[in-house]
């Protein structure tokens, strides 16, 4: 994780034992310090972390102690995005998000070619004029093409 790939607000888990909050723990960025390093052990970069579990305490993280979490289908259907089958091609479907009666979000799965990994597609249909097509791949991503197009939605973990 770098500094330039975080934004306040986005939504990471705790990778690492021994810190200030537990190991897979959902986190929000409160803060991002680009100037703290512990180059010693290779450590670039704290970000302030809020827990969404609120029995524990708020605390810096070194970015190479969080990660980013991937997008699900059941993050999309807690998140109020329905399911749309393509009846006639196996194993695709599509997610759709009304943001009100002209503007959606929608999202379908896509294999990226060196097949690391399924990458999600995104394309946001913002009235008047905002359209788009973005690949992502977890769920800060997903947060950051929203804010772009100045749309107001939060995302639940």
């Amino acid at each position: 994780m770098r500094t330039e790939d975080l934004q306040i607000g986005d939504l990471l888990r705790v990778n690492h034992d021994g810190l200030c909050i537990k190991k897979g723990t959902v986190v929000t960025v409160q803060g991002i310090d680009g100037s703290n390093n512990f180059p010693e052990k290779g450590l670039y970069g704290v970000a302030d972390c809020r827990p969404l579990d609120e029995s524990q305490v708020q605390g810096g993280i070194w970015l190479d102690y969080l990660d980013p979490i991937p997008i699900t289908p059941e993050i999309l259907e807690k998140n109020g995005f329905g399911k749309f089958e393509f009846p006639n091609i196996e194993k695709q479907h599509k997610w759709y998000l009304p943001l009100d009666t002209l503007s959606y979000i929608s999202l379908w799965t896509r294999e990226l070619n060196d097949n690391s990994s399924n990458g999600w597609m995104c394309n946001i249909e913002k009235q008047p004029a905002v359209s788009g097509c973005f690949m992502i791949v977890n769920i800060h991503d997903l947060q950051h093409l929203i804010k772009l197009v100045e749309i107001d939605k939060e995302i639940q973990i």
